[in-house]
């Protein structure tokens, strides 16, 4: 069975779920085909809203799901981008596969001054900011 539900990230999404199964927040369901009946397979959701038994294209809410359907892209777009670079930085990945001890022998070898402590800070900084944050 499927469910038409506004999400909370402003996508309109189909959710599969067992028969007794459910939505976290009931408000957000537009419609459940076990009480509304079966939905249309053509139908794709964004910005449909009900009227009475129907379902009809409400030009706000499509807005808005549009709008957050492009964010989402983006972000993710944003992330492969990052994915790639992170990926091609020799230097963050030889990092990355060291234990603590293995990471301090390096530390201690590779980075004598302030100026290359510094540099090492800011170029783990920025993937963490670009990455996590």
């Amino acid at each position: 069975m499927k469910l038409l539900v506004n999400t909370p990230s402003n996508i309109q999404e189909l959710i599969t779920i067992q028969e007794g199964g459910s939505y976290f927040d009931l408000t957000r369901v537009v419609w459940d085909e076990r009480v509304d009946g079966l939905l249309d397979p053509s139908i794709v959701p964004g910005g449909l809203v009900r009227q009475g038994n129907t379902l009809v294209i409400d030009a706000a809410q499509k807005t808005i799901h549009d709008d957050a359907v492009a964010a989402r892209l983006a972000s993710q777009q944003r992330e492969e981008t990052l994915d790639s670079v992170i990926a091609s930085d020799t230097q963050i990945q030889q990092l990355k596969a060291m234990t603590s001890d293995e990471f301090d022998t390096w530390w201690s070898a590779n980075v004598t001054t302030l100026a290359q402590a510094n540099n090492v800070l800011k170029r783990i900084a920025r993937v963490v900011i670009r990455r996590v944050l």
